[in-house]
């Protein structure tokens, strides 16, 4: 209530639930026993636990490896007001002198299980997973579940966040239009840089600024797109409606006999800058230059600044544990492939192009666009099958 949240509370502190038991009905001493509680608690200290992890090894040169893991209360707190309340300190406390002792062995048995993907998250799954990928401060995370609601991107049914159809229309947009500002690893690298405290001498940036004219940019390329969809176009060969695809190259319009009857098609000559950040060293705009080894970003001030970065494609790198990002590399050859930016650390790569998708049959971190006439579709490297675009949007 100090924040301008209304609350209830009882008036007077002294009446426990046991005192007034005798004068409420069972559903009315269950609410005073909630209120009452939750009053004394929020004046208690908080409760104090040991998190304890412990690691067996064991097998062949120590190949296999378990975890077992507990919390012991060190210091109630408000957890006296609660008596039913308990810990999973199932496993002993130890200590250093127990490094290394042998166990024994009752069970041993080894299993194999595919993959489950949870597309339902409840609020507090949808917090922890957002944690776990390090890629939001603590102090936004209730507000952008506050404001996906507010915005009617999301609903909340039976406990579970469930996308409505407008929420569905803005992630295709924004995934379309914003690959290299929606993956993980350059959300990681923001909040890392607004975290870092900064440094005496140095130009400070105002992240927020630069943000928000990458997305100012993104809305020109958006309004493009809307302007192009409303303009009927005709095919000059076979008179077949003409249809917006991205290529490699840029946006081409083709026709939408393509390719069985009809192979007519045309690049669309839209000029949008587009904004990759500024440089580490001098703060200056990075741009795309073109090399002997294909696309890379470099800083605007060159000569004076040579600072240069691989050119990102919006993708973080599928290899679990990998924090890096998907870049776009070359073969002495001159062939095009994709490859992690932590190379030689990673050793992801892959000759098409992945995307942050996991594949619904089998469970695989992500898949490749099929290049070719199949282009259109996602392949899943793993189980080899295939998914259409349209199907994943849905």
């Amino acid at each position: 209530s100090r924040h301008g949240i209304g609350a209830i509370r009882p008036t007077r502190l002294s009446k426990p639930p046991q005192k007034v038991k005798k004068y409420l009905g069972k559903d009315q001493l269950l609410l005073y026993t909630l209120i009452w509680n939750r009053t004394i608690a929020s004046q208690m200290i908080a409760a104090t636990f040991n998190n304890q992890k412990i690691f067996f090894s064991g097998g062949p040169k120590k190949r296999y490896v378990f975890r077992a893991e507990a919390n012991h209360v060190v210091r109630r707190g408000y957890w006296q007001i609660y008596p039913d309340a308990k810990s999973n300190s199932s496993l002993p406390v130890l200590d250093d002198s127990d490094k290394r002792a042998r166990v024994q062995t009752n069970e041993f048995k080894i299993t194999q299980s595919a993959s489950v993907i949870n597309f339902s998250y409840s609020e507090g799954l949808l917090y922890d997973a957002i944690g776990d990928m390090d890629i939001s401060l603590i102090e936004t995370l209730a507000y952008s579940i506050e404001a996906l609601k507010k915005w009617n991107f999301i609903q909340i049914k039976s406990g579970h966040i469930v996308p409505t159809q407008k929420g569905r229309a803005a992630q295709r947009i924004l995934s379309d239009t914003c690959p290299d500002i929606l993956n993980r690893a350059y959300l990681r690298r923001l909040k890392k840089k607004v975290l870092k405290p900064p440094m005496r001498g140095k130009i400070q940036i105002d992240y927020a600024a630069e943000l928000q004219k990458l997305l100012d940019n993104r809305a020109q390329q958006l309004q493009q797109n809307k302007t192009l969809s409303e303009q009927p176009h005709i095919c000059p060969i076979c008179n077949g409606a003409m249809i917006i695809k991205q290529s490699e190259t840029g946006r081409i319009l083709v026709c939408e006999n393509y390719p069985d009857s009809c192979q007519y098609s045309k690049s669309i000559d839209v000029h949008i800058h587009r904004y990759f950040g500024r440089c580490d060293l001098c703060t200056g705009e990075m741009t795309v230059k073109v090399g002997k080894f294909g696309r890379f970003l470099a800083c605007s001030n060159f000569p004076t600044c040579r600072f240069t970065k691989p050119y990102p494609i919006g993708v973080s790198c599928p290899k679990n544990g990998c924090s890096g990002e998907v870049i776009e590399r070359v073969t002495s050859k001159g062939q095009l492939f994709y490859g992690c930016s932590f190379y030689p650390k990673c050793s992801f790569s892959s000759w098409q192009k992945p995307v942050n998708i996991a594949c619904p049959k089998c469970g695989n971190a992500y898949l490749v666009e099929k290049s070719g006439d199949n282009s259109g579709l996602y392949v899943c490297p793993k189980c080899k099958s295939e998914l259409e675009i349209t199907a994943v949007h849905k």
